[in-house]
């Protein structure tokens, strides 16, 4: 009987010829830098899911036909038992490996069609082009993470910081404007805005181009992306030069009567009064020190690093979203899987467990189980064994595999690879 040749003649210890057919194989897989596994959606008794290309060839040679034969008598040995109602008797495990293999037929056909449209297409092709920016430009950030502040948090910071600016220079606009014969404190409040913003400006210039002046000015630097650096640095002290020139106009004919009386009385001299003027003007600059620091800490060291990091995140929250309708139909199906494996377990109980010849192949298919728990715990030991063995090497090394809900494929991590249960399916 071939559910007898597979409990009782096939030899699994470790030291056996089966156990070291598969141990041998070790050390060559393991000088691969790419390892494809055996995917989850095309998993059954043939081919278990997770298994390297050498653990799958194993399997194939010297379990697989031993085993699919023990499982196929069995099954039938289950139909050959009739219930009251003249229904046959089912191999439970068989039956909820079929519904899992529906299931991700399913979900392959409604995934295939789906990354065949238009939109899935486009938004797949931005996101991947997305991708491939920012991991240009964390390369050259030395592998680390955009840290850049989010552009709410940075606008926020640069606008608390200005908001002193516009009760520093309110009273010197309106004198300023009041040389032209004008007298709006509309205009002035205008005014104080505009150098508000420009101060804080400047210090996001000066502030970006002083943390980015590697990347800006380098030696590796292009002479047309220097210039292009240099000439926005220089608009920053323009800017600021301009912003501080007419603040400090201002204070002085703010301050220009009073002075000039105190200096005809004697009690200041014109350093003196000078001096006052830039004491004023003092907090103008302290304002935008503060914005230069802050913009500094706003930015990575690298230009256009946090930029890309948001059309990257942009882009993944775009194909996501687009994605979303997808994974609700997949849910479905998985819904439908486990649904159907209730009902299944119901009707187990209901009608098979009081019939004593479905009770006594259920002892044959305890029997197999633990035959198969020592298939897997050879494949565990193998696995253990390939895994010590890549983080010996230093070398890196992906595992490849058929993505369960879509036509693509995707990496594994080692770690991810180890810690995936490893089971034998029964149909």
């Amino acid at each position: 009987m071939s559910v007898d040749s597979y409990i009782e003649r096939l030899d699994l210890s470790p030291d056996g010829d089966i156990g070291n057919d598969l141990i041998s194989r070790v050390q060559r897989e393991a000088r691969f830098g790419e390892i494809w596994l055996t995917a989850l959606r095309d998993a059954d008794a043939h081919t278990p899911p997770f298994l390297t290309g050498e653990m799958a060839q194993w399997y194939r040679s010297r379990i697989s036909g031993q085993r699919v034969q023990a499982l196929a008598e069995l099954e039938a040995q289950f139909r050959n038992i009739q219930t009251r109602h003249g229904q046959e008797a089912l191999f439970v495990e068989a039956e909820m490996d079929r519904h899992a293999q529906e299931k991700w037929a399913r979900i392959r056909a409604e995934s295939s069609q789906y990354l065949e449209s238009e939109d899935a297409r486009k938004l797949a092709s931005d996101l991947a082009d997305a991708q491939r920016s920012y991991e240009r430009k964390r390369a050259a950030n030395g592998g680390e993470e955009s840290r850049a502040w989010a552009r709410y948090k940075y606008v926020g910071w640069l606008s608390a910081i200005a908001i002193p600016e516009l009760f520093l220079n309110f009273q010197s606009s309106m004198r300023t404007i009041g040389l032209a014969g004008l007298n709006s404190p509309a205009l002035a409040a205008g005014l104080t805005v505009l150098l508000a913003l420009g101060i804080a400006f400047s210090s996001h210039v000066i502030g970006v181009c002083i943390h980015q002046w590697g990347d800006r000015f380098g030696g590796d630097v292009g002479r047309k992306d220097k210039l292009h650096s240099l000439r926005f640095f220089a608009i920053g002290w323009v800017i600021f030069t301009v912003a501080i020139g007419i603040v400090t106009y201002g204070r002085y004919l703010l301050f220009a009567d009073d002075l000039e009386r105190a200096i005809l009385m004697g009690r200041t001299t014109t350093g003196g009064a000078l001096l006052q003027v830039g004491y004023t003007v003092g907090g103008n600059v302290l304002v935008w020190l503060m914005g230069i620091v802050i913009s500094m800490f706003a930015h990575d060291k690298v230009d256009g690093l946090g930029e890309t990091k948001r059309a990257y995140d942009l882009a993944h929250k775009r194909y996501a979203a687009h994605r979303k309708e997808l994974e609700e139909r997949n849910e479905r199906h998985i819904n439908l899987e486990q649904s159907r494996n209730t009902k299944l377990r119901e009707l187990e109980k209901r009608e098979f467990q009081a019939l004593p010849e479905y009770v006594a192949l259920r002892r044959r298919v305890e029997d197999i189980s633990a035959k198969d728990n020592g298939v897997l715990a050879l494949l565990e030991g193998y696995r253990l064994a390939l895994l010590g063995l890549v983080q010996e090497s230093g070398a890196r090394t992906v595992f490849m595999i058929d993505d369960e809900q879509s036509a693509r494929s995707r990496e594994m991590s080692p770690r991810e690879f180890g810690a995936r249960k490893l089971y034998l399916p029964c149909a």
